[in-house]
C-alpha cells in the first residue's frame, strides 16, 4: 500500500486561501478535515443549512464552431538532373572481286538513364483547441447561515472550491448557473509542397568502321531508372510536467520534510548523476527520521484520458528493500490518481531504476472533476532506510498523453 505524506502550511494572513502545496493532502470524502468538520454531530446541522446558502457557481460553458481546414498547395522547382543518351553508328565495308562498293548501315545503340526524384513534405499548423471549461465561483450570500463553528476557528480561509468539494460530500451541492461562450471555428492550415526536377538530355554520338563481306546490321537499346523518395514528419510528444528533466535547475520544483535537519544537500547537477550525463534531483539523508517530498510545479490533465508515467531514481543506501518504500502520486484537489509502484521498476541506465506505467483520469463529465484536474501535481517520496547517510537521486520525470478513453 502506498504511504501517504502530510504536506500543510498555515496560512499567515486572514482572506489568503491556501496553495496546492501548503493543502493537507487527502484521498476522497474519508480524508478531508472540512469534510470531518462537516459531518460531526454537533456541526452537522449547522453545515448543511450554510452549504445550503452558498450562493450560485456560474459554470461557463465553451462551444466551439466546427473546425476549418484550408489546403495550401505550392510548388518549387529544385536544380535540373541529366539524362544521358549515347548512340553509336558502325559503317560496315564489304569488297566485291570486279569492284569496290562501300555498303554503309548505321547501328544505333541508345542508353538512356533518367533519375527523378520527388520529395513530398507536409506539414501541418494546427491552433490550439479552445481552452477547457472554466467555472467562477460567487461569494457567498450575506445576512443567510454562518459558517459551522469548526471550520471558522481554522486559523485559514477554506477557498471555495474546497468548501464545494466538502458539500458535494455530504449530499448538499450548491446551484450552479450555466453560462455558454461560442468560440470562433479553429483553422487547420494543411500545406503541401511539391518538388519539381526538370531533366536535359546530353546527347553523345560514336561511328564505328567495321568491314563485312555482306551484311547489314541494326541495333537501338534503350534503358530508363526512376527512383521516388518519401519522408514521413512525426511530430514530437510533449512533457506536460514543468522542467520535468530538470535542465532549468530545482525551480519550480519544491520539497518538504517533516523532520527539519533529516535532509541535506538538496540541489540539482549532471557531475553527481549516478550516469554522469542526466541533470538529476540530489539529496543526502543523515537522519532516517523522515521521508522527503518533492513535488512538482501545477500542470493540467483531462478526463476520459490515459497518459503515460515515467521517472527514474538511485540511491547510495544498502538497503535492499529501499524500492517498495518509495511513493508516487498524481494529486488533483482531493482527487488523487493510481500510479504503479515503484517496487515494479526495472533496472538501467546505469545506476537508476527506472518506473512506466499508465496513469487513468476519471470517466466523467463532472464540472468539480474537470476543473480539479486543471491544477495536478507530480508527488515522490524518497524514504528513510536503515543506511545513514544516503543520497538519492531523481531525475527525467516525464508525464505524456498516450489515448482517450471510453468516450461514449
Amino acid at each position: 500500500m502506498m504511504n501517504k505524506f502530510i504536506v500543510g502550511a498555515l496560512g499567515l494572513v486572514a482572506g489568503v486561501a491556501a496553495t496546492p502545496v501548503e493543502l493537507i493532502e487527502r484521498n476522497a470524502c474519508r480524508d478531508d478535515s472540512l469534510y470531518k468538520c462537516f459531518v460531526s454531530r454537533e456541526y452537522s446541522h449547522s453545515a448543511s443549512a450554510y452549504c445550503s446558502a452558498l450562493a450560485p457557481a456560474t459554470q461557463t460553458v465553451t462551444v466551439a464552431e466546427p473546425t476549418v481546414t484550408s489546403t495550401l498547395w505550392v510548388t518549387s522547382t529544385a536544380a535540373a538532373t541529366t539524362d544521358f543518351l549515347s548512340s553509336t553508328t558502325t559503317v560496315y565495308t564489304a569488297t566485291f572481286p570486279i569492284s569496290t562498293e562501300t555498303d554503309i548501315e548505321t547501328d544505333f545503340e541508345t542508353s538512356i538513364q533518367t533519375a527523378i526524384v520527388t520529395a513530398i513534405a507536409t506539414a501541418i499548423e494546427t491552433d490550439q483547441a479552445p481552452p477547457p471549461p472554466v467555472i467562477t465561483h460567487a461569494p457567498f450570500k450575506r445576512g443567510k447561515p454562518g459558517q459551522p463553528k469548526c471550520m471558522a476557528t481554522k486559523c485559514f480561509v477554506y477557498s471555495p472550491e474546497r468548501i464545494t468539494a466538502a458539500c458535494d460530500c455530504i449530499n448538499v451541492t450548491p446551484k450552479t448557473v450555466t453560462v455558454s461562450q461560442t468560440v470562433p471555428a479553429a483553422t487547420v492550415t494543411v500545406t503541401s509542397t511539391s518538388v519539381i526536377t526538370p531533366g536535359v538530355t546530353a546527347p553523345a554520338w560514336q561511328t564505328v568502321a567495321t568491314e563485312l563481306d555482306s551484311a547489314t546490321v541494326t541495333t537501338t537499346v534503350t534503358a530508363t531508372t526512376t527512383t521516388t523518395a518519401t519522408v514521413t514528419v512525426t511530430p514530437t510528444p510533449v512533457n506536460l510536467i514543468p522542467n520535468g528533466d530538470f535542465s532549468a535547475g530545482l525551480s519550480p520544483w519544491v520539497t518538504s520534510s517533516s523532520s527539519s535537519g533529516a535532509w541535506t544537500s538538496i540541489g540539482v547537477s549532471n557531475a553527481n548523476s549516478p550516469n554522469g550525463e542526466l541533470n538529476a534531483f540530489h539529496a543526502t539523508n543523515i537522519r532516517n527520521t523522515a521521508p522527503l517530498i518533492v513535488v512538482s510545479a501545477p500542470f493540467k490533465l483531462q478526463v476520459k484520458s490515459a497518459y503515460q508515467l515515467s521517472f527514474m531514481i538511485a540511491t547510495t543506501s544498502t538497503d535492499r528493500s529501499w524500492k517498495s518504500k518509495v511513493t508516487a502520486s498524481i494529486v488533483c484537489g482531493s482527487t488523487s490518481l493510481d500510479v504503479p509502484s515503484f517496487n515494479q521498476a526495472t533496472s538501467g541506465p546505469g545506476a537508476y531504476f527506472t518506473s512506466t506505467g499508465i496513469i487513468n483520469t476519471p470517466v466523467t463529465n463532472s464540472v468539480s472533476t474537470i476543473n480539479q484536474l486543471n491544477s495536478c501535481q507530480l508527488k515522490v517520496g524518497l524514504p528513510i532506510t536503515s543506511t545513514v547517510p544516503s543520497t538519492w537521486y531523481f531525475a527525467d520525470a516525464v508525464l505524456q498523453f498516450d489515448h482517450a478513453i471510453n468516450r461514449s
